[in-house]
């Protein structure tokens, strides 16, 4: 509970927060609690590293023109790997984009420390503030598997911000082959470029959508990528459930909204848990905040270097 001097304080706080995907840049004005107060939308410039920063200062303008109390800090959150001691975003296939480096020039243009994070790390932050959980997984099932882990408070993301790649984790060593050189990780079988991937492979559709839509059919090749998908997100859960003891499990991402059986095989993947007193009755929840989820955890890694 807050007290009324704690409201003054958050109202006088304000932070920038950034979300950069693969299709737009989003920006918020928040203040000192992570509320979003103002929120703007450009498109991702591509393959331009000089063309990103100068959208993020664009916007940066564009939340501040209105006045008010200055930002004293600002949180970037992108898709992509990312080195945190060196402030770079490494590689984005997304924004087809290597060795850009962030911190640096966008503090310098903005005048502002600024809070670099993974943007799925960010969603799960986001998360876990909105509900007001300390210890929390949260796993985004979209054209990748997404992951982020936060406990006590703190996101887990290791030296470099590139802990927590679950998605790339082993679950078929028979399995397919995944683009960034993995066999059968989780990100081939229950991602959505690798569902799409095998269902063109085995004949069955050309999407995702279409792979659905024959599986519901009653299509049995569809029937037997689809339940495989459903299996791997049982287990994923499961190792995220064991590896980091959250006092809840969030699920999201564009396939999630798609499949919701998603939901319900990490529900199976946590009942189903045979290690820890409790663990069965983990509460298993959709994502509550859909786009902002990612603005949120840019708030609060910025209120963090203010």
């Amino acid at each position: 509970m807050t007290s009324p001097g704690d409201e003054v304080a958050h109202d006088a706080v304000r932070v920038l927060a950034f979300d950069v995907g693969g299709t737009h840049v989003r920006g918020a004005l928040c203040d000192g609690s992570g509320r979003l107060l103002q929120r703007e939308v450009l498109p991702s410039p591509r393959a331009d590293g000089p063309a990103l920063l100068s959208a993020l200062a664009q916007l940066a303008d564009s939340l501040t023109e209105s006045g008010g109390p200055r930002p004293c800090a600002a949180g970037l959150a992108i898709a992509g790997l990312l080195d945190l001691v060196s402030g770079s975003l490494l590689v984005s296939p997304n924004l087809e984009l290597e060795h850009v480096e962030l911190v640096a020039p966008l503090s310098q243009a903005l005048d502002l420390p600024v809070a670099l994070v993974n943007d799925v790390n960010a969603a799960a932050l986001g998360e876990a503030s909105s509900a007001g959980c300390e210890h929390l997984v949260a796993l985004f099932i979209g054209s990748g598997v997404g992951f982020g882990a936060v406990t006590g408070g703190h996101l887990v993301e290791g030296l470099r911000g590139m802990a927590g790649e679950a998605g790339h984790l082993i679950f078929d060593p028979a399995g397919p082959p995944c683009p960034a050189g993995c066999v059968g990780c989780f990100d081939a079988v229950l991602g959505g470029h690798g569902l799409a991937r095998a269902a063109r492979a085995a004949g069955v559709a050309q999407d995702t959508e279409g792979l659905l839509a024959a599986w519901r059919a009653g299509d049995a090749r569809a029937g037997q990528l689809v339940e495989r998908a459903l299996s791997a997100m049982s287990v994923l859960t499961r190792l995220a459930v064991n590896l980091f003891d959250p006092d809840r499990v969030v699920v999201g991402g564009g396939l999630a909204a798609h499949l919701p059986e998603l939901q319900l095989a990490a529900q199976q993947g946590v009942s189903g848990n045979p290690i820890g007193s409790g663990r069965g009755a983990l509460p298993v929840v959709a994502a509550a905040l859909g786009d902002d989820a990612g603005l949120v955890g840019a708030a609060r890694r910025a209120l963090v270097a203010r």
